[in-house]
């Protein structure tokens, strides 16, 4: 057995061996597109005793969606937690609406705020050094939801901390946190945000193109105090990473999530 069917067995017996416990939506934020891309962020509220580290993630079900193989079984889907891990009773998760039959799909289209979700966890190795340190923090599109959670922390563990985040969207309308990184950003005058669009977008009057380009031509400061944590697609990641690299920086100084 290879070490990629490993690593998916692994998830799929800890995933299927890990305590359920309920949730009720409390709150839905839409963020519909004349492109017909649809998301949403949702907060769930969870009993007190669920603990995360920033950058985890958790599998939500909900008793509406069963899996097509095994239709006596739920459908689950793994979804990175945005907030906080000191605001208890919440789970805060951003999504695309994904296809038609999943969970996001599901969560996007039809989830109403009093419904009823099924989760566990939280799972990930994807986490923030909980230590003081410099993060850069790069997101692809929904990938901010784990990278929010990261920057949420340490600006509230270390205020005085500089923290820069690059976030690549398509459009502006899938803005996703939008005010809660912009009241950060607020609060917090080293907390840098480098937002770009990479699609035609004629109400977007900030940056443009891909994150790789403007990383060229960032002032990082003292390299040596620096971690990059990326989360996206498998190609974006991969060519940023690149970049990285070429701009100096370790294996040592490069986390990263793709999905």
């Amino acid at each position: 057995m290879g070490n990629g069917y490993k690593w998916l067995f692994k998830c799929y017996f800890v995933c299927h061996t890990m305590e359920e416990y309920p949730g009720k939506v409390v709150e839905i934020i839409d963020y519909p597109s004349s492109q017909s891309i649809k998301a949403r962020t949702i907060k769930i509220a969870v009993p007190e005793t669920v603990s995360f580290a920033p950058g985890q993630f958790v599998m939500v079900a909900n008793q509406s969606v069963k899996n097509k193989s095994f239709p006596d079984k739920l459908k689950w889907a793994s979804m990175s937690v945005a907030n906080a891990p000191s605001e208890k009773g919440i789970i805060e998760l951003g999504m695309d609406m994904g296809e038609e039959g999943g969970i996001r799909h599901f969560v996007c289209t039809k989830l109403k705020v009093g419904d009823e979700m099924i989760l566990k966890g939280p799972m990930g190795n994807f986490v923030c050094k909980d230590e003081p340190h410099q993060p850069v923090l790069i997101a692809l599109g929904t990938g901010i939801t784990p990278i929010i959670s990261m920057a949420r922390h340490t600006l509230e563990t270390w205020p005085n901390t500089k923290v820069d985040l690059f976030y690549s969207l398509k459009t502006s309308e899938i803005y996703l946190f939008k005010d809660s990184l912009e009241k950060l950003a607020a609060q917090h005058p080293l907390f840098a945000m480098n937002v770009t669009v990479t699609r035609e977008d004629n109400s977007w009057n900030g940056l443009r193109g891909r994150i790789q380009e403007h990383l060229k031509t960032y002032d990082f400061g003292d390299k040596t105090k620096r971690i990059f944590y990326l989360c996206g697609s498998p190609k974006g990641v991969t060519e940023i990473i690149s970049v990285i690299k070429e701009l100096g920086f370790s294996d040592d100084q490069i986390k990263k999530e793709q999905w």
